[in-house]
């Protein structure tokens, strides 16, 4: 039930206990009153009636006593009656004496016999309604030889008790109802600030700041809710303050790296990334408030979160899962969470990736390798060429002048290698900030289709160009556009046949774009290998690579050209039909490409 209908309620309730109490109290007082109005009635009617007795009171009286009584009687109200001293009734004003019975042990009776004024109150059988008595002993000869009674029905007494209290009940409906009007909108004047500052905690306590409250009463009401005021605006600011900081932290959680998975004591999740999500597997939002071990993560995680858990310390180790396919490495960092006391309230989980850290790490280790080995065999053969000469000053001058050419072509090749190795130091280096003008792309690609034409033929293969009759403008470097495409030339005519072709084409898809395409008909590229070929190095065939001149350095310095271009790089191929290479470049005004492969290309051939 609501406050306001308990207040209306109880000011009713008030109403009638109030008027009830005040007619219960005036019934028995008037009851009193009366009663004791009858009792001074009646002891003067008794003395009356006595003194007008002068029979004596006996049996041989009886019929005397019996008319003297009646005729008493008739001028009354009241019942008369005459009592002998054993209880025998000899004369009443409405009943027949024989038929009555022996009064003795009425109790007004006895009384008189004691010579005290007898009053009594009871039902009467005889006349059949309740009845007030007064008798006093009669006195003959200096004797008591009996008693006069005066009796009187309070039945008008009882009606008049009846009335006041259907008048009682009466005022009391009257003052209910006179009451309930004005105690409802009392109520309610009172109950409806305290139903909007409770709506206000409710909202509160759902989680959301309402409106300020207006109460405006100048009472305690009015002081509370001002207080209220006052609590929902700090709560407000700190509850902003609270938002914020959550915000930025879940931002900051979100957008970093690594993966960060919070569990509590109970081994419950708190908050997963989206990066922890990915490598467990699992959605982040559908995680949290989750067991840990539910979820089946990778059993070092598990193992780790728990051993956190029960000795508490760091702990690092290596995390190996595989992603799409691919095998990943993680760093696996737990921590456990102590509050300010240094209660254990659970765990931290880092998972940052090494993979590219790894790749990189390897990629260093061959590259470091491979530079050894191509420095070490030029060197190697040089300095063997060079003991044979000084071990043999006789050596024939055919001979000694093969060994000249070979020293001389294992040092072009050393400054080959030194070469192409300070021009990839270089292009790292100042990768994006090359000095770029606007240019026809077709000039630097004609240039090199002919300083190459010299190669193509020393392969014995045919070189192509196919080229626009309309200028292709963007913004590049004349210099680093030709070293792309004389790259992507050599590598071609180290990979096809003699009698294979290679086609340099040079066109426009859309606005945006211009390829440049250099296809062979060479041997091909094998799936797994088509994503390495721009390493450092790397060579598909080691043996014919070198055994032609290549140094492994081309397609990386054109990687990396292309990078510096805003541009990228890709490669189809088909096994035994040969490879197609396409340099992407954004046109002149043209947003930077996305650096993503482009589409596939179909089966060169």
């Amino acid at each position: 039930m609501r406050l306001r209908w308990k207040l209306t309620a109880g000011f009713g309730t008030l109403v009638v206990l109030t008027t009830a109490s005040i007619g219960a109290l005036l019934a028995q007082g008037f009851e009193q009153e009366a009663l004791r109005s009858v009792r001074q009635s009646l002891a003067s009617e008794a003395h009356l009636f006595r003194a007008g007795v002068s029979v004596p009171l006996d049996h041989q009286h009886a019929a005397e006593l019996q008319a003297r009584v009646m005729e008493a009687g008739a001028s009354l109200r009241s019942r008369l009656t005459l009592i002998a001293l054993d209880g025998t009734v000899l004369g009443d004003s409405r009943e027949d004496p024989s038929r009555m019975d022996n009064h003795a042990a009425r109790p007004e009776f006895v009384e008189a016999l004691a010579g005290r004024v007898g009053n009594s109150t009871r039902y009467s059988r005889t006349v059949g309604t309740r009845m007030m008595y007064a008798a006093l002993p009669v006195l003959q000869a200096g004797k008591r030889v009996g008693a006069v009674r005066v009796a009187l029905p309070l039945s008008e007494i009882d009606a008049r008790r009846a009335e006041i209290r259907r008048m009682v009940t009466l005022v009391a409906g009257l003052g209910l109802l006179i009451t309930l009007l004005p105690g409802f909108f009392l109520a309610r004047r009172f109950t409806e600030p305290l139903g909007r500052i409770t709506e206000g905690a409710r909202t509160i306590a759902e989680g959301q700041i309402g409106p300020e409250l207006s109460v405006d009463t100048g009472d305690e009401l009015g002081e509370l809710a001002s207080a209220f005021n006052a609590m929902r605006e700090q709560l407000a600011q700190r509850l902003q303050t609270i938002t914020d900081d959550r915000n930025q932290t879940l931002a900051i959680l979100a957008s970093m790296n690594e993966g960060v998975i919070a569990v509590d004591s109970q081994e419950r999740i708190v908050h997963i990334n989206r990066v922890a999500g990915a490598v467990l597997g699992v959605h982040p939002r559908l995680a949290v408030g989750m067991s840990l071990p539910k979820l089946e993560p990778a059993p070092e995680v598990l193992s780790a979160v728990r051993r956190t858990l029960e000795r508490p310390k760091t702990r690092v180790r290596e995390l190996l899962r595989d992603r799409e396919g691919k095998p990943q490495t993680y760093e696996l960092r737990t921590t456990p969470i102590r509050n300010d006391a240094g209660k254990i309230l659970g765990a931290l989980v880092v998972l940052h990736d090494l993979t590219e850290l790894r790749r990189l790490e390897g990629m260093r280790r061959d590259f470091v390798a491979n530079v050894s080995h191509e420095l070490k065999t030029p060197l190697t053969a040089i300095h063997l060429m060079i003991e044979n000469l000084q071990a043999d000053p006789d050596m024939p001058v055919e001979q000694r002048a093969r060994f000249h050419d070979k020293i001389r072509a294992q040092s072009e090749r050393l400054t080959t290698l030194v070469a192409d190795l300070l021009a990839l130091s270089r292009i790292e280096a100042h990768e994006g900030t090359l000095t770029r003008v606007a240019l026809d792309l077709r000039e630097p690609v004609e240039a090199s289709v002919r300083s190459q034409r010299t190669t193509a033929d020393e392969h014995e293969v045919e070189l192509i160009c196919d080229l626009p009759s309309d200028p292709v403008l963007l913004e590049g470097d004349a210099e680093s556009l030709r070293q792309i495409t004389d790259n992507l030339i050599s590598n071609a005519a180290t990979h096809t046949p003699a009698g294979g072709r290679i086609t340099v084409r040079l066109h426009c898809p859309n606005e945006h774009e211009v390829w440049l395409e250099v296809q062979d008909t060479g041997m091909g590229i094998e799936r797994q290998y088509r994503e390495r070929i721009f390493e450092r190095f790397f060579r598909v065939d080691k043996a014919r690579s070198r055994a032609r001149g290549g140094t492994g350095l081309g397609l990386s310095i054109v990687k990396h050209l292309a990078l510096a271009h805003e541009g990228d790089v890709s490669v189809e191929s088909t096994v035994g039909h040969g490879s197609t290479f396409r340099v992407r470049f954004p046109r002149a005004g043209a947003p930077p490409l996305s650096r993503k492969a482009s589409a596939p290309l179909p089966a060169a051939g």
